[in-house]
């Protein structure tokens, strides 16, 4: 399995290309971190990934519109039910539901079952011998269990 490090560019590289790769691979390592260690502020590093998102999109307005669209939709169906726990730092995402990939487009009707069917499809599709960075069901549990412990 390949983790999400990378090799920075030097202070003095002149291409500029790679900042937005460079960035969006380290936010994405913070996200995968924060969330196996079920950091309460996810959400800071999830933010940082949107506003990449939002930069270097071509037509923002429609990349603004589709966020808060989506946003809006996730907070009703997916709604916190509980505040985190400000002292620990810690909240156990494990047992909430997963969102699908469909859920982010405008279409997507969202009920349990098309969530579990799009749920399916998706990881039926997934091939680990293609993809060195998919991680094992097995392997995101023992993250989630040894951060648990600590």
């Amino acid at each position: 399995m390949q983790g999400l490090e990378f090799e920075g560019s030097a202070d003095d590289d002149t291409e500029k290309a790679q900042a937005p790769l460079e960035f969006a691979l380290a936010t994405l390592g913070d996200i995968a971190a924060d969330y196996t260690e079920g950091n309460i502020y996810l959400a800071e590093a999830v933010l940082r990934q949107a506003l990449l998102a939002r930069h270097v999109m071509p037509h923002k307005s429609a990349f603004e519109t589709w966020l808060t669209t989506t946003l809006k939709a996730g907070s009703k169906v997916f709604p916190r039910d509980e505040e985190y726990d400000e002292v620990s730092e810690y909240h156990d995402a494990s047992g909430e539901a997963p969102v699908p990939r469909g859920f982010f487009e405008p279409d997507f009707e969202y009920t349990e079952a098309t969530a579990s069917k799009a749920l399916g499809d998706y990881l039926r599709s997934l091939d680990r011998a293609a993809n060195p960075y998919l991680r094992s069901a097995g392997q995101l549990a023992e993250g989630h269990q040894e951060s648990a412990a600590g």
